[in-house]
């Protein structure tokens, strides 16, 4: 996504880091809120990271709030003047896909941008829910609704009447409360909001989805979007058709949808969605060749459906602060809206743009401590490449790097960038060997290791930008890999004008103890099977 820090193994011994590190990422703009002192010293924002973990110690995980509300303002502000710029007149929505991180701190960082929510799940919704209860989202909050919305009836609910087997105990929970899908379905929940008044917009992915809002007298009267299937780079029909796709319709299914839908009473077709990627970087010319494709097909639907207004592209833009040209992007995104519209002898849409990573990546950074070094291997040049082990666990802060093979992570000094920078690699506390930095397959297409200062001293690593979808692959709470604790959590966010912080605090070992099963609730059902087995 960024750019990748090469290492030139000639210099590494006589140079500075921050030299080093500051000519190997030039160019990136995450350098607006991060800083070296005179001393050397990392700060994000006015935040010095040293002192931040002297007072919390290590793993520590810094959640920035105002970089978010800064990157979601910049993004309406930027692609407000470029439309105004070549002429677009269609409008624009910016929406949160609350997936990336569906964090508290995150989502309302979005609204008070200015931002809508995108949503994924029946959690989302509750959450939104709980917002809007409680005043901090404002009442005409933009809410679209993607993922599976399957009608209730598919989930295997427990009934109230069943009876568990005589031989099955249970030491005082039911079975329906312990069952996984106990509570409101995602399609009840967008149906309860959409009866409250809520701005709310579930784009429909199938057909059979669609029968569930069908119902006459049992929904209310919403506007609802279709989803085409596309994910991946498509620039004609043949090519889409090809395309590999969880979600969405083919084009003939769209049709069918939207037919059914201009019928519904209480139904009003609104929205085309056709998302094509996600948290990767594609190219301008591929991705905006992409979206006028499918913008094609738009315009085609719209001329029996003159409801359409909104034309949402979903994501795969990377953070602003990444090496990525935004700008031309939106030039030429904009551009061929306009110059489609006019082919097809139609009003310019609406434009919604779903950013997860680009709202949540730069706000959360894990700040971990080298503690400890040692020397395991001589390289083909005959230098030795030391390890250094950090009391972070790579797999739980930055899963993204085996989940989807994320190989563009920054890992910075948090202090001593003054001293001359040494090749290093970096390892955690586990015992799998994949808990290590960089990893096996970047070995293999020739990284090494990264740039770390040389020093006697206390060593703080940082790895930036990494709040969006790691929290969300590892889980919150609950118990690390290799037994390995959480770190502890300090929030950023701004209040009448200043910095306001508050910290939560890491689970310790009984917490997880207890998750594992190893509780009081357990120690009876325990005894009773190992006894006489020992």
């Amino acid at each position: 996504m960024n750019k990748e820090i090469v290492i030139n193994r000639e210099t590494d011994s006589t140079t500075p880091y921050v030299e080093r590190i500051k000519k190997e990422t030039e160019g990136l703009r995450m350098w607006d809120y991060l800083k070296y002192d005179s001393e050397g010293n990392l700060h994000i924002n006015d935040l010095k990271v040293v002192d931040i973990a002297g007072a919390t110690g290590t793993p520590l995980e810094i959640v920035d709030t105002r970089i978010t509300e800064k990157r979601a303002k910049e993004w309406i502000d930027l692609s407000k003047k470029v439309a105004r710029d070549v002429g677009y007149e269609g409008g624009i929505d910016y929406l949160y896909a609350s997936k990336a991180d569906p964090a508290a701190e995150i989502v309302t960082a979005a609204i008070r941008s200015g931002w809508g929510i995108e949503t994924s799940s029946a959690l989302d919704l509750v959450n939104i829910e709980w917002l809007l209860d409680n005043g901090i989202a404002p009442k005409n909050l933009k809410v679209v609704c993607n993922g599976l919305k399957l009608h209730p009836a598919v989930y295997n609910k427990p009934s109230v009447q069943a009876v568990l087997p005589k031989d099955i105990k249970v030491n005082g929970i039911t079975a329906r409360k312990a069952a996984r899908h106990y509570g409101v379905s995602y399609a009840e929940m967008i149906t309860k909001l959409a009866s409250n008044n809520v701005d709310i917009v579930p784009v429909i992915d199938s057909i059979d989805e669609l029968n569930y809002f069908a119902q006459p007298n049992e929904i209310p009267e919403m506007n609802v979007g279709v989803r085409l299937k596309v994910y991946g780079t498509a620039f004609d029909n043949t090519q889409l058709s090809k395309l590999v796709a969880r979600h969405g319709m083919d084009w003939e299914t769209i049709n069918k949808a939207a037919n059914r839908i201009q019928k519904i009473p209480h139904l009003t077709l609104t929205m085309f969605h056709a998302m094509m990627g996600a948290a990767e970087t594609i190219p301008v010319d591929d991705i905006v060749g992409t979206i006028l494709h499918t913008a094609d097909l738009y315009f085609e639907l719209k001329k029996n459906h003159q409801t359409l207004k909104s034309f949402n592209m979903g994501g795969g833009v990377p953070p602003l602060g990444f090496g990525y040209n935004h700008e031309e992007f939106l030039t030429k995104l904009f551009v061929g809206l306009k110059k489609k519209a006019a082919e097809h002898d139609c009003e310019e849409p609406i434009i919604v743009f779903e950013f997860g990573s680009y709202v949540a990546a730069e706000a959360g950074h894990h700040v971990m401590q080298i503690i400890h070094e040692k020397e395991n291997s001589i390289e083909e040049n005959g230098k030795n490449i030391p390890w250094g082990i950090v009391d972070t666990p790579f797999m739980r802060a930055i899963p993204d790097m085996l989940v989807i093979d994320r190989d563009d992570f920054i890992v910075l000094a948090a202090n001593n960038a003054n001293n001359l920078a040494q090749y290093m690699r970096l390892g955690d506390l586990t015992c799998d060997s994949d808990g290590r930095w960089p990893t096996k397959d970047m070995e293999k297409k020739g990284k090494k290791g990264i740039l770390v200062p040389k020093s006697d001293e206390e060593q703080l690593m940082v790895i930036v930008a990494t709040k969006a979808y790691g929290e969300q692959l590892t889980g919150v709470g609950g118990v690390g890999h290799c037994g390995l604790m959480e770190p502890v959590e300090l929030i950023i966010e701004e209040i009448d004008g200043k910095p306001n912080a508050r910290l939560v605090p890491r689970q310790g070992y009984k917490e997880a103890s207890k998750l594992l099963g190893y509780n009081q609730d357990s120690i009876e059902s325990l005894k009773a099977a190992t006894k006489g087995k020992k």
